[in-house]
């Protein structure tokens, strides 16, 4: 028998809709990159981690006070915005302040979710309350009404610490996390402002061998955070680097990925970049290594093969085949063994000392 009420309707179809949920708006053109090149695109969202306590609260209010003043960060150059806010909502005002003190910056405009008392972690936790991208729309628009602005200015640039608590409640959850920043990227591109989402990194075990090898990786969460975001930033503190200064490292979607040797100082616990170039120790390892892979050589002008190389560094080195090729190559990129034929090594003739 047929249902009298017909055949149910078909599902709802997506069509192109801006997070207000407004048609889609036209493709906005980027700006011109606020760290060139392509390290900080314009109107996207970056993630900046770091462990807890690392520095990244300091080496943001060094940005900061870069973007106010115009000039370098870090030895980068930087493009100036013409406005710049800092979104808190993990820790009182009075915290973040003392860190833009240090870095001379002086009346920024801001918004702190501790210190509105209209908020709580009750409230936040509700449904009926919106989401957590209705919460950083409200959060955005008090910091904004604080200047007396009804809209954002062209090219703004926006640092939210931590970012993690408008991704969606849940780290692991690739969905919630996804369709968080796809509001959030669709938000600074109709804005046109370019946020700086200071994330939490994942708990890191002691032996460095349990490690993520890419400081991007290490971002606590779904890999929908980097694989959504435009540039990844990651600070490593000695305890992580395992040398004595600081790593920043960007990951940016256009550029060759960068790291820069920070230290810091005692006092005031800012940043600089460090002016000499100190081999780490896994750089003074490799060459360690090479050079007790090249006292396995005969001396000049005997030749040795490949295979008997290999043989000798297994066993008076403990060094495997794919590790004495590393090292080969190395000294032969430095002209310290030579090609004799094909399969077949020789010293180079030692240069005397000038």
């Amino acid at each position: 028998m047929a249902d009298p009420e017909g055949p149910p309707p078909p599902p709802p179809e997506y069509e192109p809709q801006s997070s207000a949920g407004s048609p889609a708006a036209p493709e906005v053109a980027l700006g011109p990159d606020l760290i060139p090149p392509a390290y900080l695109p314009a109107y996207q969202v970056h993630l900046f981690s770091g462990a807890s306590g690392s520095g990244k609260t300091a080496l943001s209010a060094q940005l900061i006070s870069a973007f106010l003043s115009g000039g370098e960060w870090l030895g980068l150059k930087i493009r100036q915005p013409p406005f710049v806010g800092l979104l808190a909502a993990d820790r009182a005002w009075t915290d973040h302040k003392l860190w833009l003190d240090a870095a001379g910056v002086a009346d920024l405009p801001h918004y702190s979710l501790v210190d509105d008392a209209t908020v709580t972690g009750k409230l936040i936790r509700s449904r009926r309350a919106g989401d957590r991208f209705d919460l950083f729309k409200a959060s955005a628009t008090k910091l904004l009404r604080s200047v007396g602005h009804e809209s954002w200015p062209a090219d703004s640039f926006l640092i939210v610490d931590p970012i993690s608590l408008f991704l969606g409640g849940d780290f692991l959850r690739y969905d919630a996390v996804y369709t968080h920043l796809l509001d959030l990227s669709q938000w600074a591109l109709q804005h046109r402002v370019t946020l700086l989402g200071i994330a939490h990194a994942g708990k890191q075990r002691g032996d460095p061998k349990l490690r993520y090898t890419r400081p991007q990786d290490r971002i606590a969460g779904t890999t929908a955070q980097t694989g959504c975001a435009g540039t990844t930033l990651h600070l490593a503190p000695p305890t992580e680097t395992e040398e004595d200064w600081y790593e920043l490292t960007l990951v940016p979607h256009h550029a060759p990925a960068m790291t820069v040797r920070l230290d810091r100082a005692d006092q005031d616990g800012l940043f600089w970049p460090l002016s000499t170039v100190t081999p780490s120790r896994r750089e003074k390892r490799t060459v360690e290594l090479a050079e007790r892979v090249l006292t396995q050589f005969p001396s000049h002008p005997e030749k040795i093969h490949y295979r008997e190389l290999v043989t000798r560094c297994e066993t008076a080195l403990n060094l495997k085949r794919r590790s004495v090729l590393k090292y080969l190559t190395q000294l032969h990129a430095g002209g310290r063994v030579l090609r004799a034929e094909r399969g077949w090594w020789v010293r180079a003739v030692e240069k005397p000392p000038a």
